[in-house]
């Protein structure tokens, strides 16, 4: 959900001299490479649930969306209208 860690921090969480930095290679495949939404079958509310917590979660505290642009987006408003 939240993405691959920014570049800023490598090396900032383990000693760079020592590590190998394997948290950190871009090139690794996730695992498993299927999303666990595409296993599940989600319906709209939930679409949009999620849609409302990805926008809040994010490494950058900078990029995250405020309570107030979350309130204001399409999907907090349809999740509001289905309640």
């Amino acid at each position: 959900m939240l993405g691959p860690l920014p570049k800023e921090w490598k090396g900032l969480y383990v000693d760079p001299e020592s590590s190998l930095d394997m948290w950190y290679d871009q090139n690794r495949e996730p695992a498993p490479k299927t999303l666990l939404k595409q296993l599940l079958h989600i319906d709209v509310r939930t679409q949009h649930a999620l849609s409302v917590l990805s926008r809040r979660f994010n490494y950058i505290s900078e990029k995250r969306l405020t309570a107030t642009q979350l309130l204001q987006g399409s999907s907090f408003k349809a999740l509001i209208h289905n309640y």
